[in-house]
């Protein structure tokens, strides 16, 4: 019981980190290519256009601050994720010892359930 439950923390755990870094990443990753490009003497003003205005769409998120709206929106990802990894597990353990309609039955398991007068799937 709890090598299944430490197996399923992890499970989640790794989820949660997964989907809160992967908008830290990008966002990060963005801003920076932003920068670099902003050096640019023929483009450099579009550039630096554009990183101003990922930092204030960054800073709705963050009550004023880009960092923060990343965190924000990092978080709110890595909930979600857990919220969809739950869901994934329930529906594992639902689906667990259900076939689906175009799996056939193995000839153990239906002799299994002929013997023992078990209804087919």
């Amino acid at each position: 019981m709890m090598r299944i439950l430490l197996s399923l923390g992890i499970r989640l755990i790794l989820t949660a980190m997964a989907a809160f870094a992967l908008p830290v990443v990008f966002f990060s990753g963005m801003l920076t290519t932003l920068v670099i490009l902003a050096t640019l003497p023929v483009v450099g003003r579009w550039f630096g256009d554009l990183y101003g205005g990922v930092c204030q769409f960054l800073a709705v998120f963050g009550e004023g601050e880009a960092m923060t709206g990343i965190l924000v929106i990092a978080t709110t990802g890595a909930l979600a994720g857990l919220l969809f990894e739950s869901l994934n597990l329930y529906r594992q353990s639902l689906l667990a010892n259900t076939p689906y309609p175009w799996q056939k039955l193995k000839t153990v398991d239906f002799m299994t359930r002929l013997l023992c007068r078990r209804r087919l799937y």
